[in-house]
């Protein structure tokens, strides 16, 4: 594979988790809400139920936003290495490292609001 097709397959994988990561989003805070209510489709859970969804739905799903983050801004950050060099003169590499600012920071933000929701959540069921 030459230099120019891994990059092209790398954008793409960048592309592919970043819709991944907002998909994923979306079904982490649909989880938190049926924590929090204590309630899935008009149904009352228990509290053992809550619990196992704060720990085997929840927490896994908020790690794997850090990990997916984490990966992106890892793809962004090679990418300029695996371009041809006429690109990297092109400022290829700074729009790159630019771009990784972002997955790094919602890497730290979903480390953060992890714990502090984390909190929040074992609050909620203890109720």
């Amino acid at each position: 594979m030459t230099g120019d097709q891994l990059t092209l397959t790398l954008l793409a994988a960048f592309w592919a988790g970043t819709s991944a990561l907002f998909s994923g989003i979306k079904n982490t805070n649909e989880v938190r809400d049926k924590i929090i209510l204590g309630k899935i489709d008009r149904e009352e859970v228990s509290r053992d139920h809550r619990w196992r969804l704060l720990f085997f739905d929840w927490l896994p799903m908020k790690a794997s936003h850090v990990a997916v983050s984490l990966v992106l801004a890892f793809i962004m950050v090679m990418l300029p290495q695996l371009a041809r060099q006429e690109a990297s003169h092109q400022g290829f590499s700074t729009i790159c490292y630019v771009t990784a600012i972002v997955p790094f920071t919602g890497a730290l933000i979903f480390c953060i609001t992890g714990i502090l929701e984390f909190s929040f959540l074992r609050a909620a069921i203890r109720r």
